[in-house]
């Protein structure tokens, strides 16, 4: 009856393989049709095909159920051994259903699967004939087994000789003539010391010392077995391969054990073991392989090694996360995504089609058949047969160990091919054979009497049986974690590796590749729309696929490219905005790598480092291995792929219906901004003629009462659309290339955010009166007052203009040269007049604790409060800062956010730099309280109507019904390098920086109020654009006019007619104001 049960397993698990390799089919066919190309075979093609396959993977399995039947009916005191063959048959029929879904079948050089079931059935007759044999395997090979050593040598030196690489590693020397003849090495190799050992055995367990509480075999046995291993080393030297070498070593561990029974050998071995894979490691060259040098590296860095062919292990262990716990499904794996699934890495295959679970039956299968191999070992009759059935055990347990842990990173990557699983003859002839073995030892087996011999031998079997079910349990739980619980962190990590050589790159170019699953999800779910505040179109994709942008290049800086073909930095709305229009983010925590210019073209990778921003320590080491070469800083392309990742655990068909779905559902892939694009349309207008006048030029518009930006422009810029632009991203030198493109003032850098900070200058005036007013030092009202603050004298001149100085100076302070002392003055006079004297005398009185706060409690200036210095009590430093230089350096950004902490009543507000419509803002409240920021409203109402802006009443004109608050600045620059290109001269002062800020608002609130309905800050930059007054002063006016015609600040004024918009609108948005 037992007997009939493992036939019918057997019989059961062969159906089972045909029925996955007609499923695996099917669904590869559907695969290889959406690849194309050329020299296809037909579908009735591969049918037949598959349909002879599964005759030849049936003939297998018929051949090992006749053996089974006779040599089980044969046997008269056996020792039972019903999972071996069952357990065979059920790995087989994993590897034939897995290599038949693998690859491409439409296309004749990419599908193992027929030819993997040929070698099956040649392997199923070979093992059939060594269970239909009347002797069993030691009585056979009893007097050959003094030739064996010399038929390994030869093996040996023939692949030193002649021997070839394997897929992944084509300069090892495995195989030799189309044959892996190490695979029959390995069984070689243990039928000998099945004999050698086996015979000695007696003997060998009495030769023992014991020493620190373990048993040694004595010296004159232990130096031979330490030889031993540095023979086999010796082999990973000539086929330039790790695996033979660990194999060997660890089968000749065991069985050396267990006819010694020494522990100490145990630890003896596995330090020498060790101590010869950590010289391979660190001493790559022994091996004479780039492959296996390039395996080591991969071992000890698999994500960052940045070598050629370097993601090996990435690849392999994305698809076992891929596989998650049910798997894809046969046949429904990715055609490219792993290459060398069907040989080295098939174990990752497995995971992938049939999940963690599916790899976890093919362990208990594994484990099957070695744990009952060494229950025949254990209760076998003669030592020689005890040992060899050990060593046939240890033997499948070791080359499942070693490739197994190569997949999963515990040891380097191997060449050696998976038992019952790899595509290859003489590996499947081998491992079959080492079952039929197996079950052919039980046959007759059982010892009629237990000797204290075969008793020492059965405690050392059982021992090993403990060790291989404890590797078999440690890789279930590997499994576990790698295809479960760490699937999502793997599935979204990147790789970085060296790509081929090309013209101008003859190193290659680094990049950071991801898992292609997720890629290929990514790009069938379409972009959602960018829309703007009222619904109007501001990025869209049409019926193609390809990203439309309506507002051309009144946006494309802030918008950036609609793909990551270069790292698209921070600020970039298609990248900020990617979870929600793509459905996945970019992550702020991805890889950079620094790179050196090659005298002979292309660059070298220097180091990888974590984040996009410099450091200075990185430069220093970057600059250090370049050996005097140009170094840069490449941000690397970081998608976050992880809110894919159940797209992806889909599997098969539910996933394309999901993302079907997913691609359908446009609504909640639209992205809403706080952009009004009609007044971005104008506000670019403005800025491209006004940058005449300077560099480039930049503004920035926001609604006081909420912090949201309504437009954020800047010139020069680029339409993110344009053909000529998406094909100057694929140049692989695109970020120095043109530095008129890329650089300072260039179209692709934000001039609005951290790329455009400059000096302030008189218009920074506003965050030391905001220091001031926190202070108490201006007093308060609810109204403009007349007079305000304390009063300071400018009353000396040189040729320079007004000035003040204190001793111990250098230099005094000044006012700018066509200015007269202004007298004693208070504030609200000093800032109308912008008197520079007034205002270092002011910070003086405040002193740098007042500034330093005023930034650490969250009002920005320049790079952060890390940065910001403003300068010693007392020192000219502190002076400088406190009108606008020094220290005093932000972006128009920063600008508009102070002008909007002074129309909110101190309130300062930062909203996320996505501009997501309805996003939480940041709010700090810096007065206590707001009617202290009084003055500071009536000296920037003072400004335009007597003071340093008065002249705009004129030029342009201020909009009628709307009341201006303003603030002029010239900020004085010393030229630095990045301004070279634009013909700044470096180190000395160029024609200064031309600022205006501003708040305006209907005429009908009350004027100098700390808040007010309707009230919109303005802060606009000219780079080297001269006087603010005459320059960026009018641009604002002109932006504050288009404000004022869209009804911005409610209905436009008599007369005055809204622009047209740029874009089609969208059904409005509930919160549109």
């Amino acid at each position: 009856m037992a007997l009939l049960v493992e036939l019918l397993a057997m019989a059961a698990a062969g159906a089972l393989g045909w029925l996955g390799g007609r499923a695996a089919v099917e669904h590869v066919l559907a695969k290889g049709a959406e690849l194309g190309g050329e020299d296809l075979r037909s579908a009735a093609d591969v049918h037949a095909l598959a349909l002879r396959a599964s005759l030849y993977f049936a003939a297998g399995i018929v051949a090992l159920i006749v053996g089974r039947l006779v040599s089980a009916r044969r046997g008269q005191v056996s020792v039972p051994a019903p999972l071996i063959l069952p357990a065979l048959c059920a790995a087989v029929a994993i590897g034939f259903s897995i290599q038949m879904g693998y690859g491409d079948p439409l296309h004749r050089a990419g599908w193992p699967g027929p030819a993997f079931a040929k070698g099956f059935a040649i392997a199923g007759a070979a093992g059939a004939v060594v269970l239909l044999l009347p002797w069993d395997p030691v009585a056979l090979t009893g007097p050959f087994h003094a030739v064996l050593p010399a038929l390994m040598v030869a093996a040996f030196v023939a692949l030193g000789l002649f021997g070839s690489g394997t897929e992944l590693a084509e300069d090892t020397r495995i195989n030799l003539g189309g044959f892996q003849p190490l695979e029959l090495v390995k069984l070689a190799f243990v039928l000998f010391l099945g004999h050698s050992l086996g015979r000695r055995a007696e003997k060998l367990r009495h030769q023992r010392d014991r020493i620190l509480g373990l048993d040694f075999p004595r010296k004159r046995l232990l130096v031979p077995a330490v030889l031993v291993l540095l023979v086999l080393f010796a082999s990973f030297i000539l086929v330039h391969d790790l695996g033979p070498l660990l194999i060997l070593s660890l089968v000749f561990l065991a069985l050396f054990y267990v006819v010694t029974r020494a522990g100490g050998w145990v630890v003896t071995a596995l330090v020498v073991v060790t101590l010869l894979v950590v010289l391979a490691v660190h001493v790559p060259a022994i091996s004479g392989s780039p492959k296996v040098a390039l395996r080591m590296r991969m071992w000890t860095d698999p994500w960052t090694n940045a070598q050629p062919n370097g993601d090996q292990i990435a690849l392999a262990r994305w698809a076992i996360a891929a596989g998650y716990v049910n798997g894809q499904g046969l046949g429904y794996a990715p055609p490219l995504a792993l290459p060398a699934g069907h040989t080295d890495l098939v174990q990752a295959h497995v995971a992938e089609e049939l999940g963690a679970v599916g790899l976890v039956l093919y362990l208990l299968c594994l484990a099957a058949v070695a744990g009952q191999g060494l229950v025949v070992a254990a209760l076998n009759r003669t030592p020689e047969r005890v040992v060899t059935a050990a060593g046939l055990s240890a033997l499948l347990a070791a080359q499942w160990v070693v490739i197994f842990s190569g997949t999963t990173q515990l040891l380097p990557l191997t060449g050696v091919p998976v038992p019952f699983l790899s595509f290859g003859k003489t590996s499947t002839i081998t491992f079959v054979l080492v079952a039929a073995m197996l079950a052919r030892l039980a046959e007759d087996g059982r010892a009629r009497e237990v000797t204290s011999e075969l008793a020492e031998l059965r405690r050392a079997c059982l021992t090993v049986l403990t060790a291989v079910l404890v590797l078999v349990g440690a890789g279930v739980v590997v499994v576990i974690e790698e295809g479960v619980v760490g699937a999502e962190r793997t599935s979204a990590r990147g790789v970085i590796t060296l790509l081929a050589p090309e013209p101008g790159y003859p190193h290659g170019r680094v990049t950071e590749k991801y898992d292609p699953r997720l890629e290929a999800i990514a790009a069938r779910i379409p972009r959602g729309p960018i829309l703007d505040r009222d619904g109007r179109l501001i990025a869209g994709s049409d019926e193609a696929g390809k990203r439309t942008y309506p507002l051309g290049d009144a946006m494309g800086t802030l918008l950036g490219p609609p793909e990551g073909v270069v790292l698209r930095p921070l600020w970039m709305l298609e990248r900020l905005l990617a979870y929600k229009v793509r459905g996945y983010p970019e992550r702020s925590d991805g890889h950079a790598v620094w790179l050196a210019r090659e005298p002979e073209g292309g660059e070298r990778l220097l180091l990888i480092v974590s984040g996009e921003e410099e450091r200075p320590e990185d430069r220093t080491r970057a600059e250090s291995m370049a050996g005097g070469d140009a170094v840069r800083l490449l941000p690397l392309p970081s998608p976050d792929f992880r809110p894919l990742v159940p797209l992806l655990r889909a599997g098969g068909a539910a996933r394309d219906a999901a993302l079907a779905r997913v691609a359908s559902d446009v609504a909640s892939r639209t992205a809403r901004i706080t952009i009004d694009a009609r007044l971005q349309q104008a506000a670019s207008g403005i800025l491209r003629r006004a940058a005449a006048r300077g560099k480039a030029a930049a503004a920035v518009v926001m609604d006081v009462s909420t912090g949201q930006v309504l437009a954020r422009a800047q010139w020069p810029d680029f339409n993110p659309g344009d053909e000529a632009f998406l094909k100057r991203l694929e140049d692989p030198e695109f970020a120095t290339r043109d530095p008129k493109f890329t650089g300072m003032y260039g179209p692709w850098p934000d001039k609005t955010g951290l790329r455009g900070i400059y000096q302030g200058g008189s218009a920074a005036k506003l965050f030391t009166a905001v220091a001031a007013a926190r202070a108490g030092l201006l007093g308060h009202g609810s109204a403009c007052p007349a007079q305000a603050g304390p009063v300071f004298a400018c009353v000396n001149r040189d040729a320079q203009g007004p000035y003040f100085i204190k001793p111990g100076w250098y230099a005094p302070v000044h006012d700018i040269a066509l200015d007269s002392p202004h007298g004693h003055i208070d504030f609200e006079q000093g800032l109308a007049v912008s008197c520079n004297v007034y205002f270092s005398q002011l910070g003086l009185q405040l002193g740098p604790d007042a500034f330093q706060k005023l930034v650490d409690d969250g009002l920005e200036m320049g790079w952060g409060h890390g940065w910001y210095k403003p300068g010693k009590p007392g020192s000219r430093d502190l002076a400088l800062t406190a009108f606008g230089q020094h220290a005093a350096m932000m972006s128009v950004s920063q600008a508009a956010r102070l002008a909007g902490t002074v129309g909110s009543g101190g309130t300062y507000r930062k909203c996320p730099p996505s501009m997501e419509l309805g996003a939480q803002c940041e709010q700090k409240q810096l007065l206590q309280d707001p009617h202290v920021i009084a003055p500071v409203l009536a000296g920037m109402e003072k400004v335009m109507t007597n003071g340093t802006g008065r002249g705009l009443a004129t030029r342009p004109g201020l909009p009628p019904g709307l009341r201006v608050y303003g603030k002029t600045g010239t900020a004085d620059s010393i030229g630095i390098e990045e301004e070279k290109p634009w013909g700044v001269e470096v180190g000395v002062y160029g024609k200064p920086h031309s600022w205006f800020l501003a708040l305006a608002e209907p005429e009908s609130n009350a004027p100098c109020a700390p808040t007010a309905a309707r009230r919109l800050a303005f802060a606009v930059v000219i780079p080297r654009g001269g006087l603010g007054a005459l320059n960026a002063g009018p641009a604002a006016l002109e932006v504050i006019q288009a404000a004022d015609k869209l009804g911005l600040f409610g209905a436009p004024a008599p007369g005055a007619q809204a622009s047209p918009s740029p874009s089609p609108a969208s059904p409005p948005s509930p919160s549109a104001r």
